[in-house]
């Protein structure tokens, strides 16, 4: 098949690119970067467009099959706009409309989207567990603007028939990580004493190795078709265990002080930092079990290994 990935040169983009080339696809490789990214092959079509300021066309996209769309705005450690949800909206909701119309002018079959747990908000309290029957209560930004392009995509498969399948991964793990996972690696480099709860979380994350696996599956299957699945690992470590899986990839100790979760919450709030200590220390549980019995996806990297890729990609 004919595949179209954009954000191709992105921390999934980057590693699902050779699990396509060697499972026999051509793929168009779409990146705001000039020239060709970091994989090359005789199979890659490499193509510059920044798909915020510019869609691709309609005949650009003639005899793709399916489109698995990465490109976004996202990882925004400190945001410096006047009006985040404007600038998100531009960059994950009306950029996918626009792309999404394209693919369905030129004929493109199916439309996969990776969106973001996100779109159930950042934690959950008293040992809930998110699946894809779970209320969509995007708290951020960055949720809100993934379940409106969610919402564009499903209004653009019903004027058009292009079907469309969602992806909603918890955090991704794996080698070249960035975002709070990169954030959290960095503070163990430099061996500085990271402040954790007294009592243990419990997050759900999914290695890149496997969300790539699940993206696979999504391309042809049928049971796929105009689903929404939730991504993660059945396993969920605490905040604690996480950073000591990345200490043993960096091949740092961690440093941690232990104390009083409410203690440390109303000091994140303090400085405005409450979503921070949500994303990193609150709750969140993912149960991934639909994807695993209807497309039939397994696990082929433990979570642990792919936890330490991200401090081996900080070591390197």
């Amino acid at each position: 098949m004919k595949i179209c990935v954009t954000g191709s040169n992105g921390f999934v983009g980057s590693a699902l690119l050779p699990a396509l080339t060697g499972r026999g696809h051509e793929v168009v490789a779409v990146t705001r970067a000039s020239g060709e990214g970091v994989n090359r092959s005789d199979h890659i079509e490499w193509v510059h467009c920044d798909l915020e300021q510019s869609s691709l066309r309609a005949d650009q996209l003639v005899g793709v099959d399916v489109v698995v769309h990465l490109a976004g705005r996202a990882h925004v450690l400190r945001e410096q706009g006047k009006d985040p949800l404007a600038a998100f909206r531009r960059a994950n909701v009306e950029a996918t409309r626009k792309f999404a119309e394209a693919s369905a002018q030129a004929g493109v079959k199916r439309f996969v989207f990776v969106s973001s747990i996100g779109v159930h908000g950042s934690s959950l309290a008293n040992g809930e567990t998110v699946t894809e029957a779970s209320s969509a209560v995007p708290m951020e930004p960055y949720g809100i603007s993934k379940l409106e392009a969610e919402e564009a995509l499903w209004e653009v498969s019903g004027s058009s028939g292009m079907d469309v399948v969602v992806l909603r991964p918890a955090l991704v793990a794996g080698y070249g990580a960035p975002g709070n996972l990169a954030r959290l690696g960095k503070l163990i480099n430099r061996g500085v004493p990271v402040p954790v709860p007294l009592q243990d979380n419990a997050r759900s994350f999914v290695s890149l190795n496997n969300l790539n696996g699940l993206v696979l599956r999504t391309l042809e299957a049928p049971a796929a078709s105009g689903e929404t699945f939730l991504a993660a690992e059945q396993t969920c470590p605490s905040t604690l265990e996480v950073m000591s899986l990345i200490g043993e990839g960096l091949g740092r100790p961690v440093r941690s002080v232990p104390l009083p979760g409410p203690f440390l919450r109303l000091g994140a709030k303090a400085v405005g930092k409450s979503d921070l200590y949500d994303k990193i220390f609150g709750d969140l549980r993912v149960d991934a079990t639909k994807a695993r019995q209807q497309l039939g996806w397994d696990v082929v990297e433990p979570l642990g290994e792919a936890l330490r890729d991200v401090g081996r990609g900080l070591r390197s």
